[in-house]
């Protein structure tokens, strides 16, 4: 039979192989949580990725505005990110292409609806590829004069609007009478030139001789609220 003092030892033995394989286990168990928690860091966000799921504009444009209504831009893409599989549901809506690898810039041809289909694919930083697909409809508004009349000094140019939402005119003169007037269903909303500054309809300003100065109206459709701009390039 065992000694008091035997069985004292067999348990201190005891509690040190139990405080061992404590010590043993227990950081395995948080090293395996840290490799896992790392795995989780080297996969993106896939939720965070976003690209404009529709865009609308004229489909008569040039020589207004800005450009970037034309641009797809994805927000949050991966570093070393590509589109590929760009595809266009209607192609004679609009033409559109791969630019800097994650971005969509599109021609407009006709006025018509496409819906434009293409995947951004990236490697995650533990070596496997991962790809998220995406859809952008895309609307072109028929161009429409918004005119009734666009005089200089008493001349109607409305008419130059017609294809076209600009036009050129040179020798106007140095004081020029400006008088705009929207078609039924549209509204004048601001009459203004080079600079960003505004004009009062019906008003004459005075143009430099030689020099390039653009004159713009901005119209709103009553019914859909759409806004239309015409510019013409005048030389006095």
């Amino acid at each position: 039979m065992k000694t008091k003092r035997e069985m004292r030892q067999i348990g201190k033995r005891g509690i040190s192989v139990l405080l061992l394989c404590t010590m043993l286990f227990v950081p395995q168990n948080v090293k395996a949580e840290e490799v896992a928690d790392q795995t989780v860091k080297t996969t993106v966000n896939q939720d965070k990725i976003t690209y404009p799921t529709s865009r609308c504009v004229w489909s008569c444009d040039e020589g207004i505005g800005d450009d970037e209504d034309l641009y797809l831009y994805g927000s949050h893409t991966p570093k070393g990110a590509k589109i590929i599989n760009l595809k266009s549901s209607n192609p004679k809506i609009v033409k559109a292409k791969i630019q800097d690898k994650v971005d969509i810039h599109f021609t407009r041809k006709n006025a018509g609806t496409t819906t434009l289909s293409y995947d951004l694919t990236w490697k995650e930083k533990d070596g496997t590829q991962s790809t998220k697909h995406f859809t952008t409809k895309i609307t072109l508004w028929k161009y429409r004069n918004p005119c009734a009349s666009f005089s200089f000094n008493g001349k109607n140019y409305a008419s130059k609007f017609k294809k076209h939402p600009f036009f050129w005119k040179h020798n106007l003169g140095t004081k020029v009478k400006i008088s705009v007037k929207p078609k039924k269903g549209w509204k004048l909303v601001r009459l203004g030139y080079t600079g960003g500054k505004k004009i009062k309809n019906n008003s004459t300003i005075r143009l430099k001789k030689g020099i390039f100065t653009f004159i713009t109206a901005d119209f709103k459709n009553t019914k859909t609220k759409r806004v239309r701009s015409v510019r013409a390039e005048v030389v006095g």
